[in-house]
């Protein structure tokens, strides 16, 4: 053989494994969502409200509340949709994996190969997934009419329970790939005031179920070859306030899709899981903040913490920020310039790991020694 037959055929051996090594590190960051039996066809939303609050369904992009004569205490709205994932960081711009970009168990061969993903028109979101009737998400848009009969202090409309089921009961694995958006706009007294900007780009917060982890940590899908950090996330779902002795009106949309950058978001997670899912929320006129994620549940009970507890001095840090120990407890503040609690003080817990943070200053009473 010439030397020049051998120096073509090392030459192509070596072209072999840098494209083999370009294969492996590209695949580091898996989207497992690019099968079409991750799906969702079936979703039901609840949402009920306490004393002082009314509910009313309304139009999506509607500026003008409801017919007063629409106002009740409970709305409840059936989705027969076919969900398959999707991932956005700001709940508005949606994208997608190609199914042409993806290897045989359902991993993504490259990182930065992402479709926009138009809800107008959905035709190559359908080819893709190879699904007739495939959308990213879906919309569960209301009013909600507060009347605070307190003369003296101002209430929240607060999201007490956020909780998410399956046939009735928890799906704790599962359901973590699940995410929601919430759009809130504010109506004022009468419920004529126009919105201030469509009511679908003035994000609130994005939620996801207690434990759901993104590949990337808290990055999801912000472009066709880019991730970011989510915008708002688990933001305290205290979705308005209203003065003493008055009465608002709010328009809230709740978006609900499946996080294809979660990692839960996988076909051995989502097998027969299909069209019994059921979203319930609790709104409450209170003094309390609202949920920050989805599978909390409000309770009258609250953990009692005296105002003189001093956190410690040493932080524990997850995804760049400090959480304070208080004292001896198994509770944390975030009060870094504070050498004693407040009544403003923000009460949270903290994984095992030092992972995952929970903020449950809606469960805590903060009382004098």
């Amino acid at each position: 053989m010439s030397v020049k037959s051998l120096r073509t055929q090392l030459f192509g051996a070596i072209a072999m494994v840098l494209v083999a090594a370009i294969a492996l590190g590209s695949s580091t960051f898996a989207w497992f969502a690019s099968n079409t039996t991750v799906k969702a066809t079936g979703m039901e939303v609840r949402t009920k409200v306490s004393d002082n609050l009314l509910i009313a369904p309304v139009e999506v992009t509607a500026t003008a509340k409801a017919d007063e004569n629409a106002f009740t205490t409970m709305y409840v709205k059936q989705y027969d949709a076919l969900l398959e994932p999707v991932s956005t960081v700001d709940g508005v711009s949606y994208f997608y994996n190609l199914t042409s970009n993806t290897q045989a168990d359902g991993e993504a061969i490259s990182k930065l190969i992402y479709e926009a993903y138009n809800p107008a028109d959905t035709s190559d979101f359908e080819t893709n997934y190879n699904a007739t009737g495939a959308i990213g998400y879906v919309d569960y848009a209301f009013n909600i009419k507060a009347t605070n009969a307190d003369l003296s202090s101002a209430k929240n409309i607060s999201v007490t329970e956020l909780k998410l089921t399956y046939g009735g009961a928890s799906k704790t694995e599962n359901e973590k790939a699940f995410r929601a958006a919430f759009f809130v706009n504010d109506m004022g007294v009468d419920g004529e005031t126009a919105s201030t900007a469509p009511t679908t780009t003035s994000l609130f917060s994005i939620v996801k179920p207690l434990g759901a982890v993104n590949f990337l940590a808290d990055n999801a899908v912000n472009g066709t070859n880019t991730r970011t950090t989510v915008s708002k996330k688990d933001t305290a779902l205290t979705l308005a306030s209203v003065p003493a002795k008055g009465t608002k009106y709010i328009k809230v949309v709740v978006r609900l899709w499946l996080e294809g950058e979660d990692k839960t978001c996988r076909n051995d997670m989502f097998a027969d899981l299909t069209d019994k899912w059921a979203l319930d929320l609790t709104c409450e006129l209170t003094d309390a903040t609202g949920q920050t994620n989805i599978g909390q549940e409000y309770t009258a009970s609250k953990i009692e913490i005296p105002l003189s507890t001093t956190p410690a001095a040493e932080a524990t840090v997850i995804a760049g920020r400090n959480y304070y120990k208080l004292g001896t407890t198994s509770y944390y503040t975030d009060d870094t310039s504070k050498t004693a609690l407040s009544a403003t003080s923000r009460i949270y817990t903290v994984d095992a790991n030092n992972k995952f943070v929970q903020d449950i200053t809606n469960k805590v009473t903060l009382t004098t020694p």
